[in-house]
């Protein structure tokens, strides 16, 4: 009787949950853009997981689709930036926030091998603006200058 109550067949009807909070150490395959990276995530001994990763908190200038010249300049700087704080050869931690945006990517908060957590890094150095996913994104074509826009009140998982 219990077996027809949980049978293995009705676990695969679950839907993943949307909220996991687990913790992963990841290396970076390569850097998307100022706010997305694709990694690879030792679980098992020769089993990897591969994902795409939208830091959470965040949100930079795109390089595709710039809506202007400073749009770009700041897309790529952030991009740099990025690649530069996340070597591939570094391990890094992911605080997995949300299991999928609508892209599909699974929305984390990142830190480096060294603890740091690259949106509060990004903000501080003024390549992103703080953006909780929701609504619309602030715009990037009047910054000229290190962003200071709205200040908001931006709280990571776990620092």
């Amino acid at each position: 009787m219990l077996f027809l109550l949980f049978s293995p067949l009705s676990l695969f009807a679950a839907e993943p949950a949307e909220d996991l909070r687990s913790s992963y150490l990841a290396y970076v395959d390569r850097i998307i853009d100022g706010d997305s990276l694709y990694v690879y995530v030792p679980v098992w001994p020769g089993i990897v997981v591969k994902a795409y990763i939208r830091i959470s908190g965040i949100d930079t200038p795109e390089t595709q689709g710039a809506k202007c010249p400073e749009e770009k300049e700041f897309a790529l700087k952030a991009e740099a930036r990025l690649r530069e704080l996340l070597p591939k050869e570094e391990p890094i931690l992911l605080h997995i926030v949300k299991a999928r945006d609508k892209y599909g990517r699974v929305v984390a908060d990142v830190h480096a091998h060294d603890g740091t957590n690259m949106a509060k890094r990004l903000i501080d150095e003024g390549l992103a603006h703080v953006y909780d996913g929701k609504g619309r994104r602030q715009g990037w074509c009047d910054e000229g200058k290190k962003i200071e826009g709205e200040k908001k009140e931006l709280t990571y998982w776990r620092e």
